[in-house]
């Protein structure tokens, strides 16, 4: 029943599959990587020990927009694992429809993205650090695209030595920067 399809949307496929004792190859991968599945398809845990309320909230509403609209969905979530740091996931469903066109289940994938957004983090971590140091340090410095010779970025420095402002400086080729008019590319 449609009703039922709603209700159990993210963990449909896994408790029909959980009913005639079988788990397919892929749950079992999503055991063994998450160390969640079994238990949590066979009902012998709930969906609160592994996801928290908010993101199993969304992680609903995702699949029950996919039922009702047939539309797909992408969203990270936090998956947590017994006695293990937890993971981010990125979550992936689409429907599946029967002859007539119904929406009738929901299939997905989950990957962990944790590496991922740990080296985001860092980047992020890393360019506001050189920001930081670009911004603040006392000598002229500016950035150049090697193509072209066109100024990228300057920082104030540079431009209380020259008497600009930054904006001024940025796009222009470092041949028309007074310092350097008349070089020769």
């Amino acid at each position: 029943p449609e009703g039922s399809l709603k209700q159990n949307a993210v963990l449909q496929v896994g408790k029909c599959h959980a009913r005639t004792g079988r788990m397919p190859e892929a749950l079992q991968q999503y055991d063994e990587v998450f160390a969640i599945g079994s238990r949590l398809l066979t009902g012998g845990a709930d969906e609160s020990e592994y996801y928290s309320a908010a993101d199993a909230e969304r992680l609903r509403a995702c699949a029950e927009r996919t039922i009702e609209t047939g539309e797909p969905y992408e969203i990270v979530v936090s998956v947590r694992r017994a006695g293990e740091p937890s993971v981010d996931v990125v979550a992936i469903g689409a429907p599946i429809r029967d002859a007539s066109g119904r929406v009738t289940k929901v299939q997905g994938t989950v990957q962990d993205i944790t590496a991922r957004r740990q080296a985001e983090a860092a980047l992020r971590t890393s360019e506001a650090r050189y920001r930081r140091l670009f911004e603040s340090a006392k000598d002229g410095i500016l950035i150049l695209e090697a193509d072209s010779g066109r100024i990228v970025d300057a920082n104030p420095a540079l431009s209380e030595l020259l008497g600009c402002s930054p904006a001024d400086l940025v796009d222009r080729p470092i041949w028309d920067v007074a310092p350097c008019k008349g070089i020769a590319a």
